[in-house]
């Protein structure tokens, strides 16, 4: 089968191989775990857990899962700090960022790469504020923000969410470069909705309304919407590479859902169809949750279609060596030997189909005898 269960690996990486699925470790008596985002150094993943009768925050290093006090949204680049409820957690430690009051809920939204400033929402006296938590300095208040979604890298402008509720334009996206004003974004072409992310050079910001997804490029001066595909019946982005590239579901019914991929050439695809090749037997990519930061990484859920039992996966999604049947970059007699032990086997998910046609015969063959030593050196 073309996935892998990501158990006990190595500290490089547990995501490492070309075109390949992941299912990452769950604690038992969980109903699913759902991905949050990726460090930018792709060893850490954050999340969270539901089971029957609680949920809970979780991280995922070197192929082992660890519980966290509280749920986490963000991560710094080389994974070391995360942004859960109250302030972060490093070295096995919870630090709140606000000691003064313990009772006033801390909810970051968001963290600079360095892990040195935290942007989020805190119960004030007057309801929730925005803050801006940064270390060695502590945290401060924006009063007229309340939705804080992304801070810029380095740590100067935050952007956020503002509510209107005008007729279906229910949201806006603005940004702020201090603590005592704000800018609206639709004031220089962006469309309403609700911001979802923000690309590091602020070209591309994802939005999302009731009726799908928007892709507003700055650089451009251009809203593009995100088409809904023949069957389907509306989008839900949830992530967005730094080109622009996003993911999340589509509704094919009340009851049903996909993961979809958007870009500006393609439009919207059907993960499943795009990568149908990697998905075990019987499995579907239910939904798409983060996408790391280079875009290789795509992390979600898949679903059983028999018991709608979940699962979450890491995707690479980087082009495969042609014959590298077992991904170590070097096409020779391991794969050679690989599709003639498998060779009349069929189905979805095989190592061996090489081509990727439900089944492994002379074409999978011919395909490595071709590229027999190709990255061997």
């Amino acid at each position: 089968m073309r996935f892998w269960i990501a158990l006990g690996l190595t500290s490089i990486g547990f995501w490492s191989y070309a075109q390949q699925l992941t299912l990452l470790p769950q604690p038992d008596d969980v109903f699913e775990c759902t991905p949050v985002a990726i460090s930018r150094n792709n060893q850490v993943i954050i999340g969270s857990c539901r089971g029957r009768f609680t949920s809970f925050g979780i991280y995922w290093r070197d192929g082992q899962w660890y519980q966290l006090p509280d749920f986490p949204r963000a991560v710094s680049a080389d994974g070391s700090r995360i942004a859960i409820g109250g302030g972060y957690w490093e070295n096995g430690n919870w630090v709140r960022i606000y000691p003064q009051n313990l009772n006033r809920a801390v909810a970051p939204a968001s963290m600079t790469p360095d892990g040195r400033v935290i942007i989020g929402r805190i119960q004030g006296n007057g309801g929730v504020l925005m803050f801006r938590w940064e270390e060695g300095v502590g945290l401060e208040l924006h009063r007229q923000l309340d939705q804080p979604r992304w801070v810029r890298p380095d740590g100067q402008r935050i952007y956020a969410a503002r509510y209107i509720g005008t007729g279906e334009n229910l949201w806006s996206a603005v940004y702020a470069d201090d603590l005592c004003s704000y800018e609206t974004l639709v004031e220089y072409g962006a469309p309403f909705g609700d911001l979802v992310a923000v690309s590091d050079d602020e070209r591309y910001l994802l939005l999302r309304e009731s009726a799908g997804g928007w892709l507003w490029d700055r650089a451009e001066n251009v809203a593009y919407f995100m088409e809904v595909p023949p069957g389907a019946m509306r989008t839900f982005p949830q992530a967005m590479a730094q080109d622009g590239t996003t993911y999340g579901s589509m509704n094919l019914s009340l009851t049903r859902a996909h993961a979809f991929r958007w870009t500006k050439n393609e439009g919207t695809r059907d993960l499943n169809e795009l990568y149908a090749c990697v998905l075990p037997d019987g499995w579907f990519f239910l939904t798409v949750n983060a996408v790391s930061h280079d875009g290789r990484y795509v992390l979600g859920i898949l679903q059983r279609q028999s018991d709608s039992a979940r699962r979450t996966f890491v995707l690479d999604t980087a082009p495969a060596l042609q014959g590298d049947v077992n991904r170590d970059g070097c096409v020779d007699d391991a794969d050679l030997l690989t599709v003639l032990f498998n060779f009349g086997a069929t189905g979805s998910g095989l190592n061996a189909d090489v081509n990727c046609d439900g089944v492994v015969d002379d074409a999978d063959l011919l395909i490595v005898l071709f590229n027999f030593g190709a990255g061997c050196g």
